[in-house]
């Protein structure tokens, strides 16, 4: 009877087994790379554009409650007109407490406006550079949103007493892609 001997290690892995481990590995990895890569940058994607809309959106909402408390007779610069025009910037005036009785409102009940200072009084928005700004008599002028490409501002003549408002925003994710958001507001005015 003939004994037949089978070499095992006792100490370990040979040098090929282990090269034929790791290159397994190597190509499991890779597998895994192209199958989860889409969806990284998918993730990206969606979570640049959540944030650019959420920004914008901001923005939309802030200037639309501001713009909701004047009246059409109280935008002195942009769309005074209804004529259709696209303009970027609007300056309009906000009610103001002349009888400094820290109410709006006098004593028959009317909203007090102020023509006496404008730079008290008004509110300005525009886009310098990609931001949009708000300028006021308070001499702080925040950023209201970045990465901005487009900042509209038109009274249409079907609708005289509105103002639309309509802002285009762009920005690119780590990879070089670009996601774009444009939203639009109709607002009409309540004083």
């Amino acid at each position: 009877m003939i004994k037949k001997r089978i070499l095992m290690s006792k100490d370990g892995f040979s040098l090929l087994e282990l090269f034929i481990a790791i290159s397994l590995f190597i190509v499991m990895m890779g597998a895994l790379f192209l199958v989860i890569s889409p969806s990284i940058d998918s993730f990206q994607l969606s979570t640049a554009q959540l944030d650019l809309e959420s920004e914008v959106r901001r923005a939309l909402d802030t200037m639309t409650s501001e713009l909701r408390e004047t009246r059409i007779s109280k935008i002195v610069e942009g769309p005074v007109d209804a004529d259709n025009i696209n303009y970027n910037v609007i300056r309009f005036a906000i009610p103001f407490d002349i009888d400094n009785d820290a109410d709006i409102l006098d004593n028959n009940l009317a909203i007090e406006w102020s023509d006496q200072n404008p730079a008290n009084w008004t509110v300005r928005y525009s886009r310098v550079g990609t931001q949009i700004i708000r300028t006021a008599g308070d001499d702080l002028n925040p950023v209201l949103a970045n990465n901005i490409t487009s900042l509209t501002f038109r009274r249409p003549s079907y609708n005289p007493n509105t103002i639309e408002i309509g802002i285009s925003a762009q920005k690119s994710t780590s990879k070089n892609r670009s996601v774009k958001v444009s939203l639009s507001s109709l607002i009409k005015m309540r004083n």
